[in-house]
């Protein structure tokens, strides 16, 4: 989730929590103190403009409303409500109590945000379960997607903010700064001194997807089958056909193919961002599938 999504999800959710029956004309009533605690107690940052550039935008983008009740002076003592439009500046409006109202588009925004950090949260979980990689000061690797060779001259002992360790390796292009997950051992060379004669074959039995056949020689060929979690799918459309709605069930339906046509492919973050931001209203309905997902995105199903 992005670092705005990640205030306005806070936000949104403790207005729809704090909004009442009785209140749904004004909406949530709050000010820049308890904005700055809920954020903080969230581990954002709310010191700043951070809380009144959220509410800003969120406004802007027509899902909530900011609104303030203003007192007439005396003697006549009478009430009315202000939009923020109102007043001559946000700073003006920012001070003392004020009002935050969910719109429709706010609520399905929210839904949204929740589906986005259902998936952070699974995707998280996975990282710490990941074994991380660390290579000894010395250890010829193989850096990136162009395994390009070098050797390791430096490794952090501790984990760096990106959950990874830091290695610093040098290659034939100076030394690098590389993650551990960006490196691979060079593999030891393959010799066939202790090879023996064929004298013939005995019974030959192939196993699995795409089996091979090798004599006298080493299959250092990579075998990837693509298994299309076809049950996962299925049951993903079997719950999609219980949403009443003709147009919204449709549009789930074709999001979910596309998330199966794509799976294995680099249009799987593009299909599966789709997916979520269709659910809105039925984000409870497919949440047990959402760990699944992600499960596929990294490669683990």
């Amino acid at each position: 989730m992005l670092t705005h999504e990640q205030y306005h999800f806070v936000i949104l959710k403790e207005a729809v929590m704090k909004t009442r029956g009785g209140d749904e004309t004004l909406g949530w009533q709050t000010h820049r103190g308890t904005l700055t605690a809920l954020l903080t107690a969230a581990g954002l940052d709310g010191i700043g403009r951070a809380a009144e550039d959220a509410l800003l935008l969120l406004r802007k983008q027509n899902k909530i409303v900011l609104q303030k009740v203003l007192c007439a002076p005396p003697p006549h003592l009478t009430y009315r409500i202000a939009d923020f439009s109102e007043f001559s500046s946000a700073s003006e409006f920012f001070s003392g109590p004020f009002n935050i109202r969910v719109l429709p588009e706010g609520t399905a925004y929210l839904s949204e945000l929740e589906g986005k950090r259902l998936a952070d949260l699974e995707s998280t979980e996975m990282a710490k379960r990941t074994p991380k990689k660390r290579f000894a000061v010395g250890t010829d690797v193989l850096v990136g997607i162009g395994a390009r060779p070098g050797r390791v001259t430096y490794l952090d002992d501790r984990l760096s903010t990106l959950g990874e360790y830091v290695h610093k390796v040098q290659t034939e292009h100076g030394e690098k700064t590389v993650l551990g997950c960006d490196l691979e051992l060079v593999p030891e060379p393959v010799t066939n001194d202790q090879r023996r004669p064929v004298t013939g074959f005995g019974n030959v039995h192939f196993h699995g997807d795409n089996s091979r056949l090798n004599v006298n020689t080493i299959d250092n060929s990579t075998n990837t089958v693509w298994q299309r979690n076809q049950n996962l799918f299925m049951e993903m459309r079997q719950t999609a056909e219980k949403i009443g709605d003709e147009n919204t069930r449709n549009k789930i339906i074709n999001s979910i193919d596309e998330l199966e046509k794509t799976q294995g492919q680099g249009g799987w973050t593009h299909a599966y961002e789709r997916f979520v931001g269709l659910l809105a209203d039925h984000i409870t309905l497919f949440a047990p599938f959402l760990p699944k997902l992600m499960h596929i995105a990294t490669g683990l199903l």
